[in-house]
Order: C-alpha cells, then structure tokens, then sequence
C-alpha cells in the first residue's frame, strides 16, 4: 500500500489481540508487560479498503546489575599477565549483554574475563562497562599499582645441527636476579645468563626464557627454532662448452631464520669466485671439479662438490665488437671475439651488387624445358634451390642441393609431379615455422595454391601436399608470382595473377597453416613476378607484366592490412616482357633485378 493512500494504522504490541494505539509511529512502555518476548504486529489499510499486516519479534531483558570485578596474579608486574575476572550480575540477558574494557593505557577489550599485560609501570586505571541493546550501565573503575617487571628478549646464532646453539639474552629491567632457559626438548634447561646448547635431533623447538627480578616479578618470553640437516646450499649451472662461459647458479637452501652470506668457488684450480652467481669458462673439454663453499649468517658451513663435463664444441661461434659509428673513408677496428673457430670470413657489405656480375651457365644439367622459377632459401648452413618446370611433357619440381657453398656446383634433386597433383606449377616461396619448412606453389593451370609440408627437413621428402583454404577462391585466377612475408606474427602471402587485372593479397594470421583471407587490388597487365619488402616502416609491393605495362608500385602506408597506393615504377630504360622481379639489400642501397622474357637481366 502506498503511503498516501493508507487511511488507519492499528498497532498491537504485546500480541494479546488488543490494540494498543492508532497513531503512525507511537512509543509503548512494556514495563507492565515485563521482560519477554513478544510479536510486534503492524495493520495497516488504505481508503479503498485494501488492507495488510506485518508482524517483528522483540525481546526485553532486565538490565545488567551495576558491573564489578577482581583481578589475580603471582604479582603485579608489567610484562606479566594479569586475569582479570567479571562478577557482573547479568539478570537472564547473557544472550545479549556484552563488555567494555578499558586498561587505562590505551588499550581496550571486549572479552567477558580478559588476561592482560600493562607495558610500564605506574597507577593503571581499569574501567568496565556491560551494556545491552538500547541500556548501558554505570561504569565500574578501579585503579592498580603495577610495579617494574624485566622485558623478556632473546636471539641464537649457529643454529646448525650437531653443534652448540648460542642463546644471546636481550632482556632489559632493573634488578635482574635470575635467567632460566627451557629448550623445550623435555631434557635440556638452563640457569646462564647466555647459555649454549646443542639438540641431539631435528625438529621445530620452543625455546622459552623466564627471567626474574629483586621485586619478585617474573617475565617469560618464546621463540620456535627450526633444527634441521638439510643441505644449506646448493647449485646448478647451464650449458657446458669449451670456451663458451658457464653459468652457475647458487642456491639458498638455509632455514627462514638464516641466509647464506659467503659463497666461495674453486674451479678445480683453474680460478675462483666469491659471488653467488659466477660465471666461468674452461678452455678445453673434459670432467672438471667444481666446489662451492658456503657459509650462512647463522654460522653453518655447506660444501657442495661436483662434477662438470665440459663438451667440446660442435660448430664455431661467430661475435665481434666495433663503434657503432664511423666516418666516411675513416679506418674502424673490429674486436673479433669469435670462439671456437679455426678460419674467419668477412663481409664488410662492400656493395658488391654495383658490379657487373659473373655468369656460370655450367652448374646443373636438368632434363626439362621451360624451367619457369626459381627460389633460394638457405637452411642452417646449406644452400638448396627450388625450380619448377611446366610444359605439356613435364609438371615437376627440382631440388638443387649446394652445401655450405652456394657458388659450388649443386646435387640435382628431381623431385617429379609431388603429390601427382601439379598441372601447371609456376613460382614458389618458403617459410618456416616451429622448425618446420612449408612450400606455397602457385598452380598457374587449376588457379590453386598448394601447400607442401617437409616436415622432416628441407632436405628430406615432401610429407603432406593440400591445397589452401582461402575464403573467396575466385579471388586467384592464373596465379604466377608469390611472396610470403611475416609482418609481427600474421604472414601475408602477395601473389600476381596472369588474368583478370587483379593482385591477391592472402592474410594466414599468425600461422602458414590457419585458412587465409583473400583481398585484391587493380594492378593492369598479364602479371608474372612479384616482390614484397620492408622499408622505412613501410611495405613496397613490386609486380611485373609481359605485356607492356612494365613495373607497378604497391605503396602500403604502415602495415599491410592498408590498402596500398598503386603507381608506375620510372625506369629508365622500357621494359615491355619482365618476367621476375627481385629486390636485394647491400651497402646501404636497395637494387632490383629484373628477368626479361627474352633472356636480358637488369
């Protein structure tokens, strides 16, 4: 009922039936009643005769007596605890009386029989106040002499198994006539100011310290020790080559109540170290001792010795150190800080690309023609060479293999139809991920793109050939040149189509193996070779057409999810039949090289 409509109130509060007033909000005195519980019940109804009752619990007690109490101890003596004990009469409401306890220090309590402990000496005042819902009685006070009592501390060093513990008093008082220790083991006690004492078995201790002064006050005050003969230190170390620096690393193996404050290590003679983490490095293979000595803040002594196989190295490391700044024709000094290598080779990015280059047409012999592309990757340290060859009589893959020496002559790999699947296989591009190579193949023939997996090395067998998975496939039309890129951690794929005047860009995301996403751009002409590189924060797009239209330049403004500014590339000679396009990074300066469907290289 809302409150403007309501038209009588009818309150019966001692749940006889009767009502006991009319009026919204009355007061009632249920000191005729007395104390109980009673139902409260509220009726109330509205001036369109709707009516409704609510109904509350109330218990009244009688009030607490007037509050007292006493206290008890062996004496009164600060540090020392004093029982204070509640003698208020609490009349039937014990459910509900409660306690106010104020030691005149500052201190408060709301226990019934609290124990207290004054700081200091002095007239202490102690105050009591029981209270109950609505009541609160007189406040009972009384004031107690406390006299001096010592203040109980105490600290231990050496705390190592099998030897003596050393118990240091720290307590502090006028008079102190007596100390006495319990190491809490149930055999060993103490009279001595400082005494040692050595546990005969590990384990958690509580060691208590009783002292007592002229004025008869006794103060005690506990510590729990952890007696233990688990190793105090440890240590571990990494990979263990010739020449190459080991890491070791020191662990801290000590109980909570201590650390380990020296670390000394002896390298079977060969050197030393006086840090936890140390490094060192052994010129030769073999088995070497190593020793750690160490000593905690509590005292104990931990030796820790081992054996360290150093293995010799497999394969050089290449490192050096020069100003990474220098002026033009101005002599630099390169530290060549190299370990493990026999022979050095230099490549001082002396532009190399500026000269006019060498042709060897006597490297491999493969029996096919219209041998259409051509990708070099390198894996580890060898050099491998893909080419495909499409005619009417073959549909095959070669792998050229070159060693560690890409201008050696290479192993000719015929790797045939892989799959049985290829009608028209045209260029290829690889990447790898989770040490595992992955060939796209643009099928210039069907419009697919295939994906071939070596999942046992580039050197090894195909394991898998499929075909992506692309949302819009129609959006690839006589694929011919393809480049994958990683951009962070998405791989795009840019490919160059011979029809339809169009240029797909594939988006994988952060794996070769995800489905793509296809979206293209208007690049004119019969597309065959592409390129796609970084520059200045900045991806460049290159695509070039047999048919007149020469090269096209794909700007993308940051990242390749932007639409890219598409222009001619100015050249100054007239390109009218490229084939492939690469582009190539020395001494400072970005070089093209461009294939020519007549034979002629730019």
């Amino acid at each position: 009922i809302d409150d403007g409509d309501i038209a009588s109130y009818s309150w019966d509060f001692n749940g006889d039936g009767v009502e006991d007033s009319n009026i919204a909000n009355p007061s009632y005195n249920f000191d005729v009643d007395g104390i109980g519980s009673y139902t409260v019940t509220l009726s109330v109804s509205s001036l369109d005769g709707c009516s409704n009752t609510s109904s509350q619990e109330i218990t009244l007690y009688n009030s607490p007596t007037d509050p007292e109490f006493e206290y008890a101890a062996s004496s009164l003596c600060s540090n020392s605890d004093i029982t204070f004990t509640n003698l208020t009469h609490e009349n039937g409401a014990s459910d509900a009386v409660s306690y106010l306890w104020d030691f005149g220090d500052g201190t408060t309590s709301s226990d019934k029989n609290p124990v207290y402990a004054f700081a200091d000496a002095g007239t202490k005042t102690v105050s009591l106040t029981a209270m109950i819902p609505g009541c609160t009685t007189s406040v009972y006070s009384d004031d107690i002499e406390i006299i001096e009592g010592p203040t109980v501390a105490f600290s231990y060093t050496n705390n190592c198994f099998e030897e003596a513990i050393q118990f240091t008093d720290a307590s502090t008082g006028s008079d102190i006539t007596t100390y006495t220790w319990d190491f809490g083991d149930e055999t060993g006690s103490s009279t001595d100011q400082n005494p040692t004492y050595t546990f005969s078995a590990t384990g958690d201790y509580e060691i208590r310290l009783t002292v007592s002064n002229l004025a008869n006050c006794e103060t005690s005050s506990t510590q729990i020790i952890t007696v233990s003969d688990s190793d105090k230190a440890d240590f571990s170390y990494d990979q263990t080559i010739e020449n190459i620096p080991v890491n070791f690393t020191g662990e801290d193996l000590s109980l909570a109540d201590d650390y380990i404050t020296d670390w000394a290590w002896d390298f079977d003679g060969l050197g030393s170290s006086d840090q936890q983490n140390p490094q060192f490095t052994f010129d030769n293979p073999g088995d070497y001792e190593v020793t750690l000595a160490a000593r905690s803040n509590q005292g104990c002594d931990e030796l820790v010795t081992k054996t360290v196989s150093i293995q010799q190295a497999s394969a050089p490391t290449a490192s050096f150190a020069l100003e990474p700044t220098a002026c033009q024709n101005e002599t630099i000094s390169i530290n060549n800080n190299s370990i493990n290598a026999d022979s050095f080779l230099w490549d001082f990015c002396s532009g190399d690309l500026l000269e006019n280059g060498t042709l060897n047409t006597d490297i491999a012999t493969l029996n096919a023609a219209s041998k259409v592309a051509l990708r070099t990757i390198k894996d580890q340290e060898n050099f491998f060479s893909f080419i495909s060859v499409f005619n009417s009589a073959n549909k095959k893959i070669y792998r050229l293999d070159y060693g560690n020496d890409i201008s050696s002559n290479p192993t000719v790999n015929d790797l045939g139809n892989i799959g049985g699947v290829l009608t028209g296989p045209y260029d290829l591009d690889f990447i790898q991920e989770n040490d595992t190579w992955y060939a796209l193949l643009n099928d210039f023939s069907s419009s697919i793109v295939w994906k071939i997996t070596f999942a046992n090395g580039i050197d090894s067998p195909h394991t898998n050939i499929e075909a992506i998975t692309i949302d819009n496939p129609a959006l690839i039309t006589q694929p011919r040149g393809i480049k994958i890129v990683k951009e962070g951690e998405n791989i795009f794929t840019l490919i160059s189509n011979n029809s339809g005047n169009k240029t797909t860009l594939l988006s994988f995301g952060n794996s070769i193996n995800n489905d793509a996403t296809a979206k293209t751009f208007d690049v004119d002409g019969n597309a065959l070779g592409v390129e796609l590189i970084y520059d200045n924060n900045s991806w460049h797009g290159y695509i070039v057409s047999n048919d007149g239209t020469g090269i096209k330049h794909l700007a993308f403004d940051g990242n390749l999810s932007q639409d890219p500014t598409i222009e001619d590339l100015t050249l100054d000679v007239d390109i009218t039949n490229g084939t492939y396009f690469r582009v190539n990074y020395d001494a400072g300066n970005f070089y093209g090289i461009l294939a020519t469907k007549n034979g002629s290289f730019y």
